[in-house]
């Protein structure tokens, strides 16, 4: 199968009905709708949201997220490394999205261990990784997973809405940009905003076009 074929666009996650950071074009799910969705009925995880660039590795090449071509700015360099060095021991039908943090978005982060935090798999580009499936790939390839907050099973709107409370992250002692709820087994590509939200906070800074040439690079903590 051609390369062009399997790679996807990680998908546009739509905001929880009581997120605050919503923007004129972002997607929200009703409170309504909500309740008959599997977020509500099955066992979920809550990660944090960091505050990167969203972006996959597939055959030993970086995509950025319009994965129209493979990711040229020199942000993307360590993620490239790590592309390279995983090449012959990652599974070539697995698309492994994360967040590369190796540029400064609008939250500087001091306890990075890592520039790139791995969120989310696509096998043979149609099925999702479930969760401890991806942290089990994460663990075999020695690269970490986003900072997992919470593991059960929601049995209200209630519960979900007090349950999310945002501190600082985990990554170190700055305050989180979100978090991201999505249910613990895989599902199919398409009906990825079924199985999956997120909470962005109030205020939270968006990049703009200026950034490309005036970012500034992360550190790890040693």
């Amino acid at each position: 199968m051609e390369r062009h074929e399997v790679v996807k666009k990680y998908p546009r996650t739509p905001h929880l009905p009581f997120s605050p950071g919503v923007q004129s074009d972002d997607v929200v799910i009703g409170e309504a709708e909500l309740g008959s969705l599997p977020l509500l009925s099955e066992e979920t995880v809550l990660t944090e949201k960091l505050d990167g660039a969203n972006c996959s590795i597939y055959r030993g090449t970086v995509y950025s997220r319009t994965v129209n071509t493979a990711a040229t700015h020199p942000s993307f360099g360590p993620v490239k490394e790590l592309a390279c060095q995983l090449n012959y021991s990652m599974p070539d039908n697995i698309q492994l999205f994360g967040e590369n943090m190796f540029g400064v978005h609008s939250i500087e982060y001091d306890g990075l261990t890592s520039f790139f935090y791995a969120f989310a798999g696509l096998r043979d580009g149609e099925q999702w990784l479930g969760w401890d499936e991806l942290c089990g790939l994460a663990r075999d390839l020695d690269v970490p997973s986003v900072p997992l907050l919470n593991r059960q099973t929601f049995s209200s709107f209630g519960q979900l809405q007090q349950t999310i409370q945002l501190n600082k992250s985990q990554c170190g002692s700055c305050p989180a940009e979100g978090v991201v709820l999505r249910t613990v087994r895989g599902f199919s590509f398409h009906e990825f905003d079924r199985y999956t939200a997120k909470y962005v906070r109030e205020n939270h800074i968006q990049t703009d076009a200026t950034w490309r040439r005036t970012w500034k690079q992360a550190t790890l903590v040693k």
